[in-house]
Order: C-alpha cells, then sequence, then structure tokens
C-alpha cells in the first residue's frame, strides 16, 4: 500500500534502518560493564588492597548494567527494532541475574581475607559494614535490590495484579538507582575521580530520562493520540474480533506481523495495557483489528467492551516482518492448543 497524506510516521521497514543490531546491543552492554573498570585502572593508584579493589570492580560493573536495565526493559524501537523485543527481555533477563550476583557478592569481599586465613571476626566486621551509617545508602539499595530480584523471579506467585508488580518494579529500580548513585559518588573507592563521576552522572540522567519517558512522556503522547473501539464481535468459540480507529483519522503504519501494546477503557497512566499481535493486513489502516481468545481477567471481559470506549496503543513493535527483499518462497508452519 503506497503511503497517503493520512499515514504518518516511516514505515516499520524504514525505522528498523536505524534500529540498533542485535550483536551491537550486546556489545555495548558488555562495554558498559567493562569501561568503569578501564577508567578506574587508568585514573587510580596501585591498589593496596585486593580484595577491596575487586569489590569495587564488582560494584562499578554491577552498577553500570543496572542503568543499562531501564533502557532494556523500557520497549525503545532503537534497541529492540531487530533483534525483536523478545530477544531484549532474554537480554535483560540476563544482565539482570548477572548484576545481581556482582551487586550481591560486592560487600562479602571486604570480609574475604579473613574467611580465607582462618582469622575469626568476619561475621562481625560485615555487621558493622552494614550497620555503618555511612554506607547507608548502598546498604537500603543491596536489601531492596535482593526484593526486587525476588519479585521478578517469582512474579507469577505473589498476590498481586501485573499493574501493580510492574510499578513497583519500576520505582523499585528507580529507588536502588538513585542509592547507588549515592554510594558510588560519596563511599565508592573511585568516588574522588571527576571522570568516573561523570559516567555516573551521565548514565543515571539516561536511566531516570526513560522512566520519565515510559511513565510520563509515553502516557501524554497516547492522550494526543487516542483511539475508540469500533467493534466487538465473536470471531470463534471464545474468542473476539475487537476493531479499534484512531479518533483523528490519522492511522499508524505498522507491517503484518507486528504488535502492540493495548489498552482499553483506562488512562494510559494506568499501565493496564496489554499486547496483542495486529491480525488485520496494513491496507485496512486507518482501523486495526485483533483477534484475541478469552485467556484470562482482560480478555474474559471483552464481550462487555461498548463501541466507544477509548482506546490507547504503545506501538507497533516485533520484529517478525517479512524481509525487505524477498528472493524466495517461504513456509510457515504454526500450531495451537485449546
Amino acid at each position: 500500500m503506497n503511503t497517503t497524506p493520512q499515514e504518518r510516521g516511516p514505515t516499520p521497514r524504514e525505522a528498523r534502518k536505524w534500529a540498533f543490531a542485535p550483536g551491537l546491543v550486546a556489545s555495548l552492554l558488555l562495554a558498559l560493564a567493562v569501561i568503569p573498570l578501564a577508567i578506574a585502572a587508568l585514573t587510580g593508584e596501585e591498589p593496596e588492597n585486593r580484595w577491596r579493589e575487586f569489590s569495587a570492580a564488582l560494584a562499578m560493573s554491577g552498577f553500570a548494567l543496572l542503568l543499562a536495565q531501564f533502557l532494556l526493559s523500557g520497549r525503545f524501537f532503537l534497541i529492540s527494532g531487530k533483534a525483536g523485543i523478545d530477544v531484549i527481555l532474554h537480554l535483560h533477563q540476563l544482565a539482570a541475574r548477572t548484576l545481581f550476583v556482582l551487586l550481591l557478592v560486592h560487600p562479602m569481599l571486604y570480609a574475604a581475607p579473613r574467611l580465607m586465613s582462618g582469622r575469626d571476626g568476619a561475621g562481625d566486621l560485615l555487621l558493622t559494614l552494614f550497620m555503618s551509617e555511612r554506607l547507608r545508602t548502598g546498604v537500603v539499595a543491596w536489601i531492596l535490590l535482593i526484593f526486587l530480584m525476588a519479585m521478578g523471579i517469582w512474579r507469577d506467585r505473589l498476590p498481586i495484579r501485573y499493574e501493580a508488580w510492574r510499578l513497583t518494579h519500576g520505582l523499585g529500580a528507580g529507588a536502588i538507582a538513585a542509592l547507588g548513585l549515592h554510594h558510588m559518588l560519596s563511599i565508592g573507592t573511585y568516588s574522588a575521580s571527576p571522570l568516573l563521576a561523570g559516567i555516573w552522572l551521565l548514565l543515571s540522567a539516561i536511566a531516570f530520562g526513560s522512566l520519565a519517558v515510559i511513565y510520563g512522556l509515553r502516557p501524554l503522547m497516547q492522550i494526543r493520540d487516542p483511539y475508540k473501539v469500533v467493534a466487538v464481535e465473536p470471531a470463534a468459540l471464545r474468542t473476539w474480533r475487537v476493531v479499534i480507529e484512531p479518533e483523528s483519522g490519522k492511522s499508524r503504519n505498522f507491517a503484518a506481523g507486528q504488535f502492540v501494546w493495548l489498552n482499553i477503557g483506562h488512562s494510559p497512566f494506568s499501565l493496564t495495557e496489554h499486547p496483542f499481535s495486529i491480525s488485520s493486513a496494513p491496507a485496512a489502516l486507518p482501523r486495526m483489528e485483533f483477534t484475541i481468545k478469552e485467556s484470562g481477567d482482560f480478555t474474559d471481559r471483552l464481550g462487555s467492551i461498548q463501541p466507544g470506549t477509548a482506546a490507547y496503543i504503545d506501538g507497533p513493535h516485533g520484529s517478525f516482518i517479512l524481509p525487505d527483499r524477498l528472493t524466495g518462497p517461504l513456509v510457515f508452519i504454526a500450531g495451537g492448543s485449546e
């Protein structure tokens, strides 16, 4: 379909040209973990305590990975446009487990010399560190990190809705980043290094900026670009056809195979949204159609949604689209379960 005046924004294929390749995303993540160590090695003096140096290295790499998590989980097309959100979220989980181990071990290394030499007092040393008022922000961040990681691993077992978990996860990560930043700038082994301080401030600004985009700017943009439900009709047994269209009449470009996070009947600030594949063809724009099977709290209530109900979308997302130059036949194998 040729782009008409009523369509806006670049096509998905045009946008993908600017997106990072998966290997580049992984390389940048690794570089973020290594760059602070390189700066510390170049600006620092010969370490007197190897264990303390190793502990500082774990803290710096772990904190850099922590700040990168905000971008990995933010649904930014520049990061996920080529790799796909599923790949980026797997990378997000891998990085989260890595930084958790690094930061969990970080304070323990101060007691390692006593443990390895068989001397007593390792527990007393750790207790002194954790009770120190000077280290309070780092200790609180360390404890919050354990709780946040546990909430991520056992999310499906928690007696709270996904929206509450997501908000708690985001705010908790923001609190850990703020407390960790204070710790790195005031207490860390290399806290006096202006270059490292600049790195932490820059990475923290990017992380907190991404939070502002996710929880503030993006909902505001959705309010300025509202959709409405046009039809909700049965498509099959316990399956519904949901059709929406933009209030302005201006379509949002997408490619076959992409999906959006769909919010129906709630404010975009409520975080009540769900990912669904677009089942209509781009030729049907400005309308979008979704074929949704009942499988949970939201989908079980689809039949009660009335035409005219406000709707908002975040997207389109997804890299499962046809290649730019199709030179041969394609075979699709699909399956399902009841």
